[in-house]
């Protein structure tokens, strides 16, 4: 990501909500977002439900929108 940029709820819904696409598809969807930017967060996304320590991304965007669940995660296919 950019330094200062955080990541919106927008932004983020969108990530989530396209789990099935690959990060060169989705970074169209999400104009401004490299492939790294998507690749790092999704990796936050998987870290957060398997329990292991997440870092790197502001939690006040993702913490509340990974909990209402309806989501899949992109890197293991676990639906939540």
């Amino acid at each position: 990501m950019v330094p200062g940029t955080e990541w919106n709820e927008a932004e983020f819904s969108i990530l989530l909500d396209n789990s099935r696409l690959s990060d060169a598809v989705l970074a169209g969807k999400l104009a401004g977002r490299s492939l790294q930017d998507i690749a790092a967060v999704r990796d936050i996304v998987h870290d957060y439900h398997i329990g292991a320590h997440i870092s790197g991304m502001p939690m006040r965007v993702i913490i509340p929108r990974l909990k209402r669940g309806s989501w899949t995660c992109a890197r293991c296919g676990n639906k939540y």
